[in-house]
């Protein structure tokens, strides 16, 4: 049975090709990883796991126009952008649209991180309604509150 690496796991091999030597693991479900770090191997590990445990949402406000009040026509307009962009694969991206103003005219959509510029990506291009605009994004939900110009 193969196992794919996370992440993680996948961003410290370069550290391990390049030559040290002492090892240090990483329990991840059913096995271990093992990797030849050095003597900061375990501390490296644990911060890694730490920093990406604090980071599992970013949020993103946008601009609507035409404003736009219903969630469900925001969702699926940047469901055909990241479609239009990256194909299927990219379309069924983890997205929550938060909140939609009640005049139609901004929104906030909580994605992954690792998804967040796919997604400001596709709204950037599309050419599909309503039209999207990224007004600010941060993993930081309350940063993004008061904030009206245009990013891209």
């Amino acid at each position: 049975m193969t196992v794919k690496c996370p992440p993680i796991i996948r961003s410290l091999r370069p550290i391990a090709r390049a030559g040290k030597r002492l090892s240090g693991t990483c329990d991840l479900g059913s096995h271990q990883h093992h990797t030849r770090l050095g003597a900061l191997g375990p501390q490296l590990l644990e911060a890694r796991h730490a920093r990406a445990a604090s980071t599992t949402h970013h949020y993103i406000r946008f601009a609507l126009s035409p404003p736009c009040a219903d969630a469900l026509l925001v969702r699926r307009a940047l469901q055909e952008a990241l479609a239009q962009s990256f194909g299927a694969a990219l379309s069924h991206t983890y997205l929550d649209v938060l909140w939609v103003a009640d005049t139609g005219e901004a929104c906030v959509v909580r994605t992954s991180p690792d998804d967040a510029a796919s997604v400001m990506a596709a709204a950037a291009v599309a050419s599909g309604r309503p039209r999207l605009a990224v007004l600010r994004e941060s993993p930081f939900l309350p940063s993004i509150a008061a904030e009206t110009r245009t990013l891209f």
